[in-house]
């Protein structure tokens, strides 16, 4: 394997007369650690007819973290989804980086697990202590080989460690550590998932957990008022609203990744030029009822960049009206690539669904909100995303809270969601700072029931409802919000429910729908 290690090293030689960003100079206005230098290669795994396993793409994950951590001029790249790919084809355009895509995973594991030289073993039957395992190969910079794996060649030249912190549990180990790992960022990931976020969570040397709660280390050590928590739960069986509100509470923000891949290197590749949305102006009209359709989940950032601009059911696919995604305005820093595609699209617009990560502001502590809101802000010009979208608990009248956020001239508008039924606020407008917070009117879901007075979920209900709204664009009655549920809609279904609407109905994106509520509604009252 020497010959391919001088390749990597001639390649990396003739990519040097590139004008990659090296880390220093990355822009210093960030919101999250720098990712380092721009790799020279990229080598893509899995190769074409190599038939790899769950073991082998966790070993991947990991050594891929590992080298994106150790810089360098190569970086290992996932390319078994879709999303993976479209990004890739991104990256080739705007940087000279070389792409190897035909070494199997034994080569590739000789060629630069030997880097490391030492690993430890898990045992994939019993993956209850999976992060423990994970995070003392990444702080003491070996791999992670499942135990079927160990009698391969590559692994007879590398030094095993022996992991004896088995009785420990999550939150004793990070306090044995505590010293060398990261406590910047966090991670709540389930162990049965061995390559999801992995990659990243090495990287970055984070704590990893799926505790009944979240581990005293993390939020002793944790910095800043305003942390990212990756993965996803991890709060003792708690349901959604309850472990979101345990990180909102205790200052944090959820950034669902858990099954993203790739983050440790799609950050390392920033965009070459500001990033530029098509907006159109306010429709001058005084006869339509303005519509605009927005897709749920536009915070879950493994969403963001595995399925939801490739897969046919959602952007991948052609509607027949303008729709409006939501994507963690994050996004810019940590997967740009993918943004870059998004933005290429025709009939999409995009808002910040809940700006740099899911949280509830309305059980903020202050200073959180504060911290929150200023780092919104930035992620969101710098997404060059104008409108914000909210999830909350009977918040949609707190006005000190949006006020937080709209104080701000990088965002224009507020769209406000309620954690059940999304669209309890029943279309309501109010004007926080001048500047319009709309409620959903509908929700287009499956199997939704709708308390009374509110409208129905199914396409005839909803088309029912909004045909007997006025079209008057000074009355707030003639703005309808409506979400799409992301599991249980497609584009077909709301080319389809479009097609049922009155003539006075017009569909339109959210910089128009919101330039129009200000345009025609900006003297309303808060009530």
């Amino acid at each position: 394997m020497g010959n391919l290690r001088e390749i990597f090293r001639l390649l990396a030689l003739f990519s040097t007369f590139s004008s990659a960003l090296t880390a220093s100079e990355e822009s210093s206005e960030r919101i999250l650690e720098p990712y380092g230098s721009v790799p020279k290669t990229l080598v893509c795994f899995p190769a074409d007819g190599d038939g790899i396993g769950g073991a082998a793409f966790a070993a991947l994950a990991h050594l891929q973290g590992l080298l994106a951590a150790r810089g360098g001029g190569e970086c290992l790249y996932n390319v078994s989804n879709e999303g993976a790919r479209a990004m890739l084809e991104i990256i080739r355009k705007d940087y000279p980086v070389s792409v190897v895509s035909d070494m199997k995973f034994d080569a590739v594991m000789e060629t630069f697990g030997g880097l490391f030289g030492k690993y430890v073993v898990y045992d994939e039957s019993r993956r209850e202590g999976f992060n423990k395992i994970a995070m003392f190969a990444a702080i003491n910079g070996a791999l992670i080989l499942e135990k079927s794996l160990v009698c391969r060649p590559f692994a007879a030249k590398w030094r095993r460690l022996d992991f004896e912190e088995a009785a420990l549990s999550e939150a004793q180990f990070m306090e044995k550590y505590a010293d060398r790992l990261n406590f910047s960022e966090a991670a709540a990931q389930n162990p049965s998932l061995t390559a999801g976020l992995r990659d990243y969570c090495v990287m970055r040397k984070i704590p990893v957990f799926w505790d009944a709660k979240i581990p005293r280390e993390i939020l002793r050590r944790k910095t800043g008022a305003c942390t990212p928590m990756m993965g996803w739960g991890g709060a003792g069986g708690l349901d959604e609203g309850g472990f979101i509100s345990l990180y909102t509470e205790n200052g944090f923000y959820s950034s669902p990744s858990d099954h993203a891949l790739n983050l440790s290197v799609l950050g390392k590749f920033p965009n070459r030029e500001a990033f530029r949305q098509t907006r159109a102006e306010a429709v001058e009209n005084a006869k339509k009822h303005l519509v605009c359709f927005i897709m749920t989940d536009g915070d879950n950032l493994a969403f963001n960049i595995n399925d939801m601009a490739v897969n046919p059911r959602w952007g991948g696919g052609e509607c027949s009206v303008p729709m409006t995604w939501g994507v963690n305005s994050l996004i810019c820093e940590q997967a740009p690539a993918m943004l870059k595609y998004l933005y290429a699209k025709k009939n999409a617009h995009y808002v910040a669904m809940s700006g740099i990560g899911y949280a509830y502001p309305s059980k903020m502590p202050k200073k959180t909100l504060e911290e929150f809101a200023r780092k919104t802000a930035f992620s969101m010009e710098k997404a060059d995303l104008r409108i914000l979208e909210v999830l909350d608990f009977d918040a949609f009248e707190k006005d000190a809270v949006w006020a937080e956020f709209l104080k701000y001239p990088q965002i224009d508008a507020i769209v406000y969601i309620d954690y059940y039924p999304y669209h309890k606020a029943d279309g309501k407008v109010r004007m926080v700072n001048g500047k319009p917070v709309a409620g959903l009117r509908a929700s287009f879901w499956e199997g939704l029931k709708s308390p009374p007075k509110l409208c129905g979920s199914s396409a005839e209900e909803i088309a029912a409802y909004v045909n007997l709204q006025p079209a008057d664009p000074a009355s707030e009655k003639s703005y309808s919000l409506i979400c799409v549920h992301a599991w249980s809609k497609t584009l077909d279904d709301v080319s389809a429910l479009a097609a049922k609407f009155s003539e006075n109905v017009e569909v339109v994106g959210a910089d128009v729908f919101f330039a129009s509520i200000k345009k025609h509604l900006s003297n309303k009252s808060k009530k």
